[in-house]
């Protein structure tokens, strides 16, 4: 089986522009499947470097990409650290910058990270083992509001402070550990034709407030464009609504030139584009490609271009 069947993959290669002896970012690398087919455009001056920080993903990708020598290098770092990993590099900049922003079918399917509610694990949900909080963490220790707005918001869950209150209710008598402890507790308030939905949404929360993904996404999108070379392009892939709507409305904002209000005849806010879009509405997958991979069918794919 692949680590990861790369999503849009000729839309990213399409967007991206690659010009055969430029600077390339994969800033998140998974099992490499985007940047082998950016390194496949790249002539021997050329550069690639991949950014994660799951040591599995990381083993993979290595072995995976060796063939193609100094033209491709691993920055074992969270793309927030974008333009730090670039520095140290030897890069002051890039020409394209790609952001994947879906967690890889390999950590789906690997029971002992605990993403999948299909498998019992421990529940730990964290994509670089040296953080310290766990989803376990999350569901023991944060108040009953607390924890309640990380599955309402993050996991625009309507059933949150249903679920909630069993968690807490639970916890007092036995802490979590697993998986299927939390499914369970799910269970108990949920009707069985809703479950499925449920268990996705609280299982999507737990593991954006443990890697902190909105926050990361946000600072990762800024140090994007100001690492990008003029004409350099950034194309994002993400795939649930908390994401697409940070990226469109932060590419939307970098592409405006004025915010002063309608009514005001001279602009007076000093606002700079730095970015132009290329695609105003995100581009998606083919109903073949979402049949060959059923994982892709919420992907949107959005393009700028550094001004």
């Amino acid at each position: 089986m692949d680590y990861h069947i790369p999503v849009l993959a000729e839309e990213v290669l399409d967007g991206l522009a690659i010009r055969p002896n430029g600077v390339y970012v994969d800033g998140t690398l998974g099992g490499g499947g985007h940047s082998e087919k950016i390194l496949e455009k790249l002539n021997e001056n050329g550069r690639c470097l991949g950014f994660d920080v799951d040591p599995d993903a990381i083993a993979f990708a290595s072995k995976r990409l060796e063939r193609f020598g100094d033209k491709f290098k691993i920055v074992n770092s969270n793309f927030s650290f974008l333009s730090e990993g670039l520095y140290r590099s030897g890069f002051k900049s890039a020409d394209g910058i790609l952001l994947d922003l879906g967690v890889s079918s390999r950590q789906l399917d690997n029971p002992e990270k605990g993403f999948s509610f299909r498998a019992e694990a421990n529940l730990d949900l964290r994509l670089d083992p040296s953080l310290k909080l766990s989803a376990a963490d999350v569901i023991n220790t944060y108040s009953d509001d607390q924890l309640c707005k990380v599955i309402r918001d993050y996991g625009e869950e309507q059933f949150a402070w249903q679920i909630t209150k069993e968690l807490v209710k639970r916890r007092a008598q036995k802490p979590f550990v697993t998986t299927t402890e939390l499914t369970t507790a799910i269970d108990a308030v949920i009707f069985p034709d809703k479950r499925k939905k449920s268990y996705a949404r609280v299982f999507q929360a737990l593991r954006i407030e443990v890697n902190r993904e909105l926050e990361v996404l946000k600072t990762a999108l800024a140090k994007s464009v100001s690492c990008l070379a003029p004409g350099g392009r950034l194309v994002v892939i993400s795939y649930h609504s908390l994401e697409d709507r940070i990226v469109k409305d932060f590419l939307k904002y970098e592409s405006l030139s004025c915010i002063c209000p309608p009514q005001q005849p001279i602009c007076q806010c000093g606002k700079v584009a730095t970015v132009t879009l290329i695609s105003r509405k995100p581009l998606v997958p083919s109903e073949e490609e979402c049949e060959r991979n059923p994982r892709s069918r919420s992907a949107k794919l959005r393009i700028a271009e550094r001004k």
